[in-house]
């Protein structure tokens, strides 16, 4: 038996501050991990790192996938592929600085388990 809250969401439309985050589409909230319930569904995060990291879960019929745009930058998108549940690196850079990242996903099934990042303390001894 599946547990949670399915529902359409989406993000608000105020500017998203640092280590803000928004969901955009129909997915099932459960208590561990957010699946993702119809194909374009998105995630958007604003966060202050050195590198940011999706920890992630494929459908059992088969693997998944997301588009990740820098939305500040303006990087062609990227996707990124995975066949069983892992740590997938979203985005990295040798220094400290703000991202702010669109996820896609292009089909249903995908479970998203939690956001981690290294290097989150600026070089100035500001935490995030």
């Amino acid at each position: 038996r599946e547990e949670g809250v399915e529902r359409s969401v989406g993000v608000r439309d105020a500017p998203l501050g640092p280590g803000g985050c928004g969901v955009r589409g129909r997915g099932l909230h459960a208590a561990e991990f957010l699946e993702v319930r119809e194909p374009g569904a998105e995630l958007e995060l604003v966060a202050e790192a050195a590198s940011v990291n999706l920890v992630v879960g494929a459908p059992d019929e088969g693997g998944s996938e997301l588009e990740v745009a820098e939305l500040e930058s303006g990087s062609p998108p990227r996707r990124l592929t995975w066949d069983r549940p892992r740590l997938l690196p979203l985005v990295e850079a040798e220094t400290f600085r703000r991202w702010h990242l669109r996820l896609t996903f292009p089909r249903a099934g995908a479970r998203v388990y939690t956001v981690s990042f290294t290097g989150c303390v600026h070089p100035g001894g500001r935490g995030v």
